[in-house]
């Protein structure tokens, strides 16, 4: 039987230019299938949009301040939402930022891990059963034909 991948999550958090990026690239050579997320990134695309919220937000983040945990939360469910079942390890770079932000990850890690492991029992079932179609249909190949003549004989 297959050994169970283990969910895994890394954040690396520090200040600017202290060498957050450099790590994730050694991470991310390290482990395959990885998913990066980038808080930053994720804003700085979220405050592009034409609407009120990312105007505030984003007038914000221009004096300095962070974003709502609100928002960062909704951005990772967005994004984890995309990769569900398909990553197995997580890299956050520079994030979580506050307190809130690492509980409500911890959260989300949860529910991901959850997923993962129910995508990992039904790709398990799956497998099983193909391969229990597969005898079937072998054993079906071999036996006799059916011939309506031999029930007369009974």
């Amino acid at each position: 039987m297959k050994k169970k991948n283990k969910f895994q999550v890394f954040c690396v958090i520090g200040k600017s230019g202290s060498g957050k990026g450099t790590q994730v690239e050694l991470l991310k050579k390290k482990f395959k299938d990885v998913f990066h997320i980038v808080l930053g990134d994720l804003l700085r695309a979220f405050i592009k949009q034409d609407n009120r919220i990312a105007r505030t937000v984003g007038a914000k983040m221009n004096k300095g301040e962070l974003a709502p945990d609100w928002l960062a939360d909704y951005l990772w469910q967005k994004e984890f939402m995309k990769r569900a079942g398909k990553v197995r390890f997580v890299i956050f770079e520079g994030n979580p930022r506050t307190i809130k932000q690492a509980e409500e990850l911890e959260e989300q890690q949860n529910e991901l891990m959850q997923t993962n492991e129910e995508l990992q029992t039904k790709t398990d079932l799956l497998q099983r059963s193909e391969a229990t179609l597969k005898v079937q249909q072998e054993e079906l190949q071999q036996a006799p034909a059916f011939n309506p003549a031999d029930l007369q004989k009974v």
